[in-house]
């Protein structure tokens, strides 16, 4: 990633040129809290041709609103990529961050308060996730001790609902009987393949956590339900803990899962003051 930095008058624009995620967040936190702290607290990002964030940049331009905040200045961001707008919307991140649609606005705000319209992020742009997982597709197979899959090749796939730094939480649309080659586990032989004590084995993205990049890792099933939801009374939810999971990806997941908790903090102030 590349940051070229400006000024026009008291405010420093800061332009961010390729990919902001935990590999080359250390390098620049220290050089941007180094401006912060010597007085550049009035700052513009612009996000144009920045492709990628993950939580934990995400986090940290958190951090530098707080501390900007604290010394009188703020944190605006400008012209966000299509990458960046969907993922502040998915997030909930959008009324946290004051957002604008052009460097000249966003410097505006800053030197006129109140001479700039604010861009408005909504459903054009992504679909709130509510619960802030960054919801997407989780494939499963049914394994046994040794790893071998129980019921084909394979995967299942159903949708994350919910991640801790010890389990994953999805659901799944049990398919009705069809032939044995396409569909191996239906509602006639649900119970006896998915229950608790199940070992599975899984593989999911979190674009959130790290940039094309699957996780893939064992676990074992401790609660099943199926029916609960009277709009897809077919849909089962599943509660994994996980067992096989490489020491680098729990760390991933367990950094991802402090960065929600920080983002519903941020949220939950920022709605207060609406």
């Amino acid at each position: 990633m590349k940051v070229e930095r400006n000024r026009v008058q008291d405010v420093t624009i800061l332009k961010f040129v390729g990919e902001f995620d935990a590999f080359n967040l250390p390098t620049y936190s220290q050089k941007i809290d180094a401006l912060v702290e010597a007085g550049e607290s009035s700052m513009v990002f612009n996000l144009r041709l920045l492709t990628f964030i993950n939580s934990s940049a995400l986090g940290y331009l958190l951090k530098v609103q707080k501390r900007c905040n604290e010394l009188g200045g703020d944190l605006i961001l400008v012209q966000p990529s299509k990458f960046i707008r969907k993922t502040l919307l998915t997030l909930g991140l959008q009324e946290v961050f004051h957002i604008y649609d052009t460097e000249e606005d966003g410097v505006l705000a800053f030197l006129k308060p109140g001479g700039a319209k604010r861009t408005k992020i909504g459903k054009a742009d992504s679909e709130t996730d509510d619960k802030i997982t960054g919801a997407n597709a989780i494939m499963f197979s049914v394994v046994d001790e040794e790893g071998k899959n129980l019921y084909g090749d394979k995967p299942q796939v159903g949708r994350i609902t919910g991640l801790t730094d010890n389990s994953v939480e999805f659901k799944w649309e049990v398919p009705d009987t069809g032939p044995k080659y396409e569909v191996t586990i239906t509602k006639e032989n649900f119970d006896a393949a998915l229950h608790p004590g199940t070992r599975l084995r899984v593989k999911f993205r979190q674009p959130f956590a790290m940039k094309a990049y699957y996780f893939e890792l064992g676990g074992l099933l401790t609660r099943v339900t199926r029916g609960d939801d009277p709009e897809n009374p077919k849909e089962a939810s599943f509660h994994m803990d996980y067992q096989d999971i490489k020491e680098e990806d729990r760390a991933a997941l367990s950094g991802f899962v402090k960065d929600l908790a920080q983002f519903r903090s941020h949220i939950g102030k920022a709605g207060s003051q609406l």
